[in-house]
């Protein structure tokens, strides 16, 4: 006992300065917001509907798949869509690519990835891995990436003649007026321990979750049968004009390197796979996995956004010759930032998955 009084001890002034910090960080948003809600001129538009996918906490909340998702409902609408992403994760300061069109030239500090035609002008090392990702998942949108989200989306509207644009992590990014503002929750993980960085997980307090358009409760498998009805209710009563709905997450098939090449999901059923991911939310995948009836032997980590080298796919590959796995299966925005020329002994697979919203 008096050991872990010690401990608690030694600890809690820690927590009493990161409480302190928290309370400084939240002052700080509270006054910022205030400034860009009340003062005229701060907010800037675009000749465009522009909406965005955020989230009000740090780490993974399923926020790609929904970009993906309304980017491709806006396409079916019959506009010209551009995705806009800050390039999270991007290793390489680039030069754009020299074959860009002389008309897909963009200002300084931003990027193209994408132009719409199926062409992809740059790497996941340049572009960041879910802008890349989101750029072969969604070939018929201009993709762009620039931390002046601002200029990227001037570029798209006035030289591209883009008629809608997708914000991919833009709930905190108050200098673009936006016409939706989704917001993307964690089911199993909402809010951390309720309090604001660096003491919790929130960038804001819950109650900027007034200002959103639409909640997203995410990461629910179909399988899952969570009672998620207190999580919506607090959602409802922290912001009560604004709707909630859940989500689910649909594993729709796996592919491998082979370009086109892809399978089933029952390949997995009853296999014993070894998994490895550099995500923000590893535990989820591997629920996905065993959702899918794959036996995961183990589990390898790396951190979020990790740039592999050949070196760290070999170790996965000795670990599933020592645990006699079938398979190796990642997720997808993890193979994309694979090396180009590895080898594995296993199969080596990775889960495409989409979202669709229950309402």
């Amino acid at each position: 006992m008096e050991r872990a009084d010690s401990g608690g001890a030694i600890w809690a002034p820690v927590r009493a300065f990161l409480l302190i910090c928290s309370w400084k960080y939240g002052a700080l948003v509270s006054f910022r917001n205030f400034l860009y809600a009340h003062v005229p001129g701060m907010r800037k538009r675009v000749a465009a509907h522009v909406l965005s996918v955020g989230n009000i906490t740090v780490g993974g909340s399923g926020k790609t798949p929904l970009v993906e998702m309304y980017a491709k409902m806006w396409l079916r609408k019959g506009r010209k869509v551009a995705i806009v992403s800050r390039g999270y994760g991007k290793t390489r300061e680039f030069a754009q690519h020299a074959a860009l069109p002389e008309k897909l030239q963009p200002p300084d500090g931003v990027r193209v990835v994408s132009d719409g035609s199926g062409t992809v002008y740059l790497s996941p090392e340049e572009s960041g891995d879910e802008p890349y990702l989101l750029a072969r998942r969604v070939p018929e949108a201009i993709v762009l990436v620039s931390r002046n989200r601002l200029a990227a989306c001037r570029f798209a509207v006035e030289k591209l003649a883009v008629e809608a644009v997708v914000l991919d992590d833009a709930f905190q990014h108050l200098r673009l007026y936006r016409d939706e503002d989704v917001v993307a929750v964690d089911a199993r993980n909402p809010f951390g321990n309720g309090h604001l960085l660096p003491r919790g997980i929130l960038r804001e307090p819950l109650t900027s979750l007034r200002r959103a358009s639409r909640v997203l409760i995410t990461k629910i498998l179909p399988e899952e049968a969570d009672d998620l009805s207190d999580l919506a209710a607090k959602l409802r009563s922290t912001a009560p004009d604004v709707p909630v709905s859940t989500t689910q997450y649909v594993p729709t098939h796996l592919f491998t390197r082979a370009e086109g090449e892809t399978l089933p999901l029952e390949h997995l059923n009853g296999s014993k796979v070894v998994a490895f991911c550099g995500i923000a939310d590893p535990a989820f995948f591997e629920r996905t996995l065993t959702h899918l009836g794959a036996h995961v032997v183990h589990m390898r980590r790396f951190p979020d956004h990790y740039p592999y080298i050949s070196a760290d796919i070999e170790s996965v590959d000795k670990n599933a010759a020592e645990n006699n796995a079938d398979a190796i299966v990642t997720t997808e925005k993890d193979m994309v930032r694979l090396p180009d020329y590895i080898s594995t002994a296993r199969p080596l697979y990775a889960v495409a998955v989409e979202i669709t919203i229950d309402d």
